[in-house]
């Protein structure tokens, strides 16, 4: 009984000196991320054989594809993916020198074209020789599959700043959510504007709420169209009628066929005779431009303008180091070569359209041209379609700021869409309720 206790002991300290026993299993997320820190942190160059896919794996992952694969080609393609997850983790490990220790980690899990995914961040501490004179936090990115509750590697793996951490669950996040924003409620809302009226859809049938709530036209139409000038094509058990822009049906009775042609609604009576209705339409002449480093030209055309114009003035001159070890950005007029703008200790900064958007102590800035503050939020931000989008890490909620109606919409929603340029916005609720803002932000439920 005692021998067997001492051999016990001594397996045991034996374990303990050659480090943690490797654990895969997404139910015991803990050790598991340990045991993957663990050996990063070992001078083996290949990634952990644990957290490989096996071929047996790999052939499961084929039968569900669209265009399954022959075995012949399917084990090359299983070698040539082992074979270069090898490649990143040892960049990786490059990449980190040599690690002291785990600092943090955290985890997002979510799914993607069915598949079940797990995105692992772990902060190393560490040190390079001859980059770093002295130990620094560095951040990997990974991406695992989860198959069978154990955790795979997969098509991401690299060091990564804490603001494209950031930016990167900013982006997944997103992108499952709009997807299953698309999937749930397609049938239910309209992905352009009718006359600066919100869409809606009652029992199964359409009708439209003014940008205050109001009801403009009663949900009896299976289908609506976008007006065009004054009119918008209506349809109900299988006839049609135009709306005016006073909302109410041009004809009294609908008619079999309604058709806009070259300009004209073209309208089928009863006994198959075609009227015509012609539709006066604004003509838009806009500016697009055509920019070099040397020169901004500009022809006629259908397509936004002035923005276009203001981004194509700009260009950012690469980021150097100065004196005081800070980050400094110059925004150079293309043209004259002149600074309109130094800005001290940002991450990055960008330009879009009439706006800046950057990145500076842990906060997101949306700015002018001449540097004044537009938007500071503590949020993540991103860029894009004339909004800064924003990301709460905590709540893992959205909402948008618009510099150029000075709107803000704190992020308070599992999913926000803005329609027709912020004519209104499509939201999800965190409670998972489909809601509708207008222009300002105010909530139309």
């Amino acid at each position: 009984m005692k021998s067997s206790l001492l051999l016990s002991f001594f397996a045991l300290m034996i374990c303990l000196a050659h480090g943690r026993q490797t654990v895969n299993d997404f139910t015991k997320l803990i050790p598991t991320i340990h045991s993957f820190a663990d050996a990063l942190r070992t001078s083996d160059v290949q990634a952990p054989a644990a957290f490989l896919m096996s071929m047996d794996d790999f052939r499961e992952l084929n039968r569900q594809s669209r265009r399954p694969m022959e075995e012949t080609q399917l084990t090359a393609a299983y070698e040539k993916e082992i074979k270069r997850i090898h490649f990143r983790y040892k960049e990786i490990k490059e990449d980190l020198g040599q690690v002291k220790e785990t600092v943090s980690w955290d985890t997002l899990t979510y799914i993607q074209s069915g598949q079940q995914l797990i995105d692992v961040s772990i902060v190393f501490n560490s040190f390079r020789k001859i980059i770093d004179q002295e130990d620094r936090h560095r951040r990997i990115l990974l991406q695992f599959l989860i198959l069978h509750n154990e955790l795979k590697l997969a098509r991401t793996m690299r060091t990564i700043s804490q603001f494209h951490y950031d930016l990167n669950v900013l982006e997944t996040v997103n992108q499952e959510r709009a997807e299953a924003f698309y999937k749930k409620y397609k049938q239910y809302y309209y992905s352009s504007g009718i006359n600066n009226a919100v869409p809606f859809i009652k029992k199964g049938k359409w009708g439209l709420l003014s940008l205050k709530g109001e009801l403009l036209l009663p949900a009896v139409y299976d289908s609506l169209y976008p007006f065009v000038s004054d009119y918008a094509k209506v349809k109900s058990k299988g006839r049609y009628n135009l709306i005016g822009k006073d909302y109410k049906a041009v004809f009294a009775q609908p008619r079999k066929s309604i058709r806009l042609v070259n300009d004209v609604y073209e309208v089928m009576n009863d006994k198959g005779n075609y009227q015509v209705y012609p539709v006066e339409e604004e003509v838009l002449t806009t500016v697009e431009t055509i920019a070099t480093y040397d020169e901004v030209a500009t022809r006629e055309t259908s397509s936004y303008s002035e923005a276009s114009r203001r981004e194509a003035q700009y260009r950012i001159v690469n980021s150097f180091r100065n004196e005081q070890q800070k980050n400094v950005h110059y925004i150079i007029h293309k043209t004259s070569k002149d600074t309109l703008a130094t800005f001290f200790g940002f991450d990055f900064i960008d330009p879009h359209h009439d706006y800046l958007a950057g990145r500076r102590n842990d906060s997101s800035f949306v700015l002018k041209p001449d540097g004044k503050i537009l938007l500071r939020s503590p949020d993540v931000g991103t860029y894009e379609s004339d909004y800064e989008h924003l990301f709460n890490k905590r709540t893992r909620l959205f909402g948008l700021y618009c510099p150029a109606t000075d709107v803000y919409i704190a992020p308070k929603y599992r999913y926000i869409k803005n329609i027709d340029h912020g004519q209104f916005f499509v939201v999800i609720t965190a409670s998972g309720k489909l809601g509708y803002l207008d222009a300002h932000g105010k909530e139309l439920f």
